[in-house]
Order: structure tokens, then sequence, then C-alpha cells
């Protein structure tokens, strides 16, 4: 089992928001081996009689690496606050996110993998990917409640931006076009899917600079989508994106 990651978020915003995001990438990697270490506890033709069992090692695996990825992105949210503000860090101001509720788990994790298993039309690998990438999002989800939830409690903060990879998928650069999603807004939530390397980056001032991708994404947002009605937005954004920025 892997032990937590260093943490070390210095420099400017976006530097650091860079650094937390590269930290959770590590934590997801890792993860994703050791899921793949504790697979063979599901036997394909004794589902029932082995599921629970491999679901209590899954649900402490995840729980495990949700520790590390909140404690980390606790850490990120204070060394950005205080360079942001030059003030400390109240000592009761950082939301950790806890362990992942047992019904989440049992559901998300027993409708992905495991029920492929016996799918004549799934391709070999795919159930155990598909659990890899569950178990990835549940994880990185306690990164994204912490900063999120901080943010919602702190009273400095005005709110949060998305901090993707080089090449996000169109759903993830529809979402960063948005730039700063401030905590008074009705829709400040944090979308993701499976294996999303998206985090959420929190932002102590309006005019917070933000990732080139969030720029080059807002920009197509308004040449080639803004004029549409809203259910054709993301459908045209998602052509628009990988015609300009194809897969690598």
């Amino acid at each position: 089992m892997t032990e937590a990651p260093v943490v070390d978020t210095t420099g400017a915003p976006l530097a650091q928001a860079s650094q937390s995001r590269t930290i959770q990438l590590a934590l997801a990697s890792a993860l994703t081996r050791d899921v793949a270490q504790v697979w063979p506890q599901l036997d394909p033709k004794n589902l029932d009689s082995t599921f629970q069992r491999w679901l209590q090692t899954m649900t402490t695996l995840i729980n495990r690496y949700r520790g590390m990825s909140a404690l980390a992105a606790g850490i990120y949210y204070r060394d950005t606050r205080e360079h942001a503000l030059q003030v400390p860090t109240p000592v009761n101001l950082i939301k950790i996110a806890g362990d992942a509720p047992a019904e989440w788990l049992q559901k998300g994790l027993g409708y992905s993998g495991p029920g492929l298993l016996n799918d004549p039309n799934t391709a070999p690998g795919t159930a155990l990917s598909t659990t890899q990438g569950t178990a990835s999002r549940m994880v990185t989800d306690a990164a994204r409640s912490t900063v999120i939830d901080t943010i919602a409690a702190d009273p400095k903060a005005v709110g949060w931006y998305r901090v993707t990879d080089g090449h996000p998928c169109g759903f993830c650069a529809l979402l960063a076009s948005r730039g700063v999603a401030y905590k008074s807004e009705q829709t400040a939530d944090f979308k993701t899917h499976n294996d999303c390397g998206c985090t959420a980056a929190a932002a102590f001032t309006r005019d917070q600079e933000l990732p080139a991708i969030s720029g080059a994404a807002d920009a197509i947002y308004r040449e080639h989508v803004a004029h549409l009605p809203n259910g054709q937005r993301l459908a045209a954004f998602r052509k628009a994106w990988d015609e300009l920025h194809p897969a690598q």
C-alpha cells in the first residue's frame, strides 16, 4: 500500500492549484494499483458469496485514500489562503471530508465493475477499469468536498475554479469555461465523471488569474455556443472543442 505523498503547495495561486492537482493524481494512480491487487477477491462464478468480503476490503481502501486526499486538500487550502490573505488560517476553518457513506460505496461499487463481470457483451478488462474509475472518483471527491465545503464556511473566500489537465474532455472544458464559481450561486457544485482528473481551487479575489484552459474554453463558448438554447449547448461545445483540441 502507498504512503501519503508529501504535500508541498508553494508559490502563486495557480502554481499551488497545479501542485495540489498533481498530488491528487498521484493518490488516484496509487489507488488504481491497489484496486487491481484486491480485484481477485471477486469470484465471477460466486459473486454472491465473495462480493461482501471484497466490498469490505474496498471500503477500507477507499476511505484510507479519502483520508489522504482530504488531508492534502486541506493543506493546499491553508497554504493558498495564507498566500492570498497574508494572515494565519483559523484552526477550525478547514472542513476535512469524512469517510464515504456506506450506501454510496455499496451502490457505486456494486453497479460498476462487479456488475459487468458476467456480461458476455463486456470487453475483457472493462469490469476492473470501470471499478478503478469509480473508486478514483470516490476518493478525489474527498478533496473537492474539502475545498468547496471550506469555501462555503470561509468569509474570506469568494468561490472556486476548476483545474483540469492539459487536454480535458469537452464536458470538463465547458465547466472550466465558467471561471470562478461564486459560492452564492445556486449552481456552484462540482460535477465530475469516472476517471475525472479535475480539482477545485480556491479563489480569494474576483479577479483571480485562471488556467489557460479556462480562457480557451470560454472563447469557444462565446463564439460557438452562447447564442444557442440551453439544451443544445453541451453538444455544440463538445463538437467545437474536439475540433479545435483533438484528443492526444
